[in-house]
């Protein structure tokens, strides 16, 4: 009877293993990335310019009021243990979109690992930030290469005088007059959005609000809303020349940084469910690729 006991006993633990749900690795690698995300909300609790966009769950934004000091040395402490918990996914070659969103994540955080100690007042070679920031090596040209350019925009100015005051003769021909700047820039806009659905398919209900600022260090910003929104601010402190009403429309709306953050929130954030892609930290290898879009 006993043996029967203890066989049965066998038998029910064997089954309970064998039925019981494991962990997956992609629920795993998920509750990483949801850390991911909230280490850089906590990070733009104290560094206003750290998140440029963020669109996912309130649920993972910092719930504890920021402390009166930053807290440096915890965030370098959270971002190398993060990176440590990466490393398994990084390194293995198991599950292939893993991998390549782990490597991704690790770039980033070596972003936010550089961006901390800029933030704290910590500084490193141009070129060391440049790497950590943007995972850029940035590259070099001897002087030589760049007056080139110099000597051939001497050849193409019309005039007598230094290049940069003919420069400014020729370009202040070309300001748009305030009147007329909100017509010429919806109708860059427009344009331009007409030509990227020409190769885009964008979500039916993406739109923008255009809006002018004033003392501000940029000439034009995309601020990303989610749910396929943004605003675009353009700053009427700067004389707006005809060209850079063409430059913004592109740049900062269609297809530059509204479509692609737009393409972004649902091509991997709703339709794959990447929560990672949610947080758009402005000093990262990710902004490399926004601005280069």
């Amino acid at each position: 009877m006993q043996k029967i006991i203890l066989s049965l006993i066998v038998l029910i633990v064997v089954i309970t293993s064998c039925t019981t749900p494991k962990p997956s690795a992609d629920n795993n690698f998920n509750n990483l990335a949801e850390k991911y995300v909230r280490l850089g909300l906590a990070i733009g609790q104290y560094d206003p310019d750290f998140v440029d966009a963020y669109y996912g769950p309130d649920s993972l934004k910092p719930v504890q009021p920021k402390k009166e000091i930053f807290p440096k040395d915890s965030l370098l402490t959270a971002v190398k243990n993060m990176l440590n918990e990466f490393k398994p996914f990084t390194d293995s070659a198991g599950n292939d979109t893993l991998r390549k969103r782990a490597i991704w994540i690790s770039r980033q955080l070596t972003a936010f690992e550089r961006r901390i100690k800029i933030f704290s007042g910590e500084y490193a070679s141009f070129d060391e930030e440049a790497t950590d920031l943007f995972n850029v090596k940035v590259p070099s040209y001897p002087e030589s290469h760049y007056q080139s350019f110099v000597n051939e925009l001497d050849s193409l100015l019309p005039g007598k005088g230094s290049i940069p005051d003919r420069v400014q003769a020729l370009t202040s021909k070309f300001i748009i007059p305030k009147e007329k700047v909100d017509t010429v820039f919806r109708t860059a806009i427009e344009e331009a959005r007409k030509r990227t659905k020409e190769h885009y398919p964008l979500p039916a209900t993406e739109s923008f609000t255009l809006e002018y600022v004033t003392n501000k260090p940029w000439s034009g910003y995309n601020w990303y809303k989610g749910n396929y929104k943004s605003v675009i601010q353009i700053n009427l402190d700067l004389p707006i020349y005809i060209n850079r009403a063409i430059d913004l429309a592109c740049h900062e709306g269609y297809p530059g940084h509204h479509v692609y953050n737009m393409l972004l929130e649902k091509n991997l954030y709703r339709d794959k469910g990447w929560v990672e892609i949610s947080l758009y930290p402005l000093f990262s290898p990710q902004s490399l690729i926004a601005e280069g879009s």
